[in-house]
């Protein structure tokens, strides 16, 4: 989208990770890191804070939920809390980062964007 000429926020768990420095040094002025952790009300307030302060009247197009894990394992092994993070990461977050930004999202009509991984297509046994 950066290579489009839109504004990118790119909302990453650890801002001076591999990847958010990636993103920054491949991209233009125009992406902005900013740190998200999708398990928390408080770092989505934030986050949400940051792009509404940052798009003065310009108007948000969409939201790409992309934050994800996977937990492969029996579930007669796998700890509960496991199976919790994955939840919350994977369901959770991704229905309290789209809920966030909606208001945002119902003013430009913009879209949210689930990218989900293969995983789901997977019979682990």
């Amino acid at each position: 989208m950066d290579d489009l000429g839109y504004h990118v926020f790119a909302a990453c768990l650890d801002i001076h990770g591999k990847g958010a420095t990636d993103l920054i040094n491949q991209s233009s002025s125009r992406l902005q890191v900013l740190h998200l952790d999708v398990t928390s009300d408080q770092s989505v307030q934030l986050a949400k804070d940051y792009v509404g302060k940052h798009l003065k009247n310009n108007v948000l197009w969409a939201v790409l939920n992309n934050a994800g894990v996977s937990q492969a394992g029996e579930i007669d092994w796998t700890p509960l809390d496991d199976i919790q993070k994955v939840y919350d990461i994977n369901t959770m977050g991704v229905l309290r980062v789209t809920k966030a930004f909606l208001p945002f999202l119902k003013k430009s009509k913009g879209r949210v964007i689930n990218n989900t991984s293969i995983c789901g297509e997977f019979f682990f046994q």
